[in-house]
């Protein structure tokens, strides 16, 4: 039993220890998810994201949030769907959506880093 119960503490330990090294958002997105984006380009005014589309993804599918406690200098800025495109078009290279800096609640000099991963296209290949 004493075995059974130092097993059930170590594992608490590391969950609880594992939890702690997550990133803490600035506001509750218990119902967005990270978007996985085709590619993104920053200029002057602010990031232009490329993310897939159905054909019903526009800016007010999204969110952006920055992520509370990022080490360094750097922002850290997350692109988050807010709302489902359930839509069937086939836009194999998606769209762009355009956020300017104030937009995502940044100014001039600061550094970011966006959090969102890559995913490849899903256009056909040349043959």
């Amino acid at each position: 039993m004493e075995k059974r119960f130092k097993k059930i503490i170590a594992l608490f330990i590391v969950v609880a220890g594992s939890a702690l090294a997550l990133p803490v958002f600035s506001q509750d997105i218990a119902t967005e998810k990270l978007e996985p984006v085709f590619g993104y380009i920053m200029n002057g005014q602010g990031v232009t994201f490329q993310v897939p589309s159905g054909g019903c993804t526009n800016k007010l599918s999204f969110a952006i949030r920055q992520v509370e406690g990022a080490t360094g200098a750097n922002k850290e800025i997350g692109l988050f769907r807010t709302t489902p495109d359930e839509c069937l078009a086939y836009i194999p290279m998606g769209i762009p959506l355009e956020f300017s800096f104030t937009e995502m609640g940044l100014q001039a000099g600061d550094l970011v880093h966006i959090i969102n991963p890559l995913q490849p296209s899903r256009a056909l290949p040349l043959n």
